[in-house]
C-alpha cells in the first residue's frame, strides 16, 4: 500500500517522540517509552538474525543438495537474504543516557 505523507509524518512522531528531548513529556513517562522502544528494537533485531541465519542455511542447503532446488530459488533466497540484510540495519536518532 502506498503511504501517505500525512502518514509518514504520524509514523515518525509516535516513533520519535520520546528520543526528542524538546518534547514536553514526565521524565518517567519518556524513559518508559524509551525502554519499551528498547525492547522492541531488540526483538526486530532477534527476530531479523533469525530470519538471516534460516535464510543463509537455506541457502546451503540449496547449493548442497541441488536436486531441491533450481537458480530461480537460489536467486530468489539470495534476494531476500540482501534484502533483509539491507532492512536489519539500525540507526540511533539521538542517543540518551538512563539513569
Amino acid at each position: 500500500s502506498v503511504t501517505t505523507a500525512k502518514t509518514k509524518l504520524e509514523l515518525l512522531l509516535t516513533d520519535y517522540y520520546e528520543e526528542d528531548m524538546m518534547s514536553l513529556i514526565e521524565k518517567e513517562r519518556r524513559q518508559t517509552a524509551i525502554k519499551a522502544k528498547i525492547t522492541r528494537v531488540q526483538k526486530d533485531l532477534e527476530k531479523a538474525l533469525q530470519d538471516k541465519t534460516g535464510l543463509e542455511r537455506m541457502l546451503q542447503a540449496y547449493r548442497e543438495t541441488p536436486q531441491f532446488s533450481d537458480a530461480k530459488n537460489i536467486n530468489d533466497t539470495i534476494a531476500q537474504l540482501n534484502e533483509d540484510c539491507l532492512h536489519s540495519s539500525v540507526t540511533i536518532t539521538c542517543p540518551i543516557t538512563m539513569k
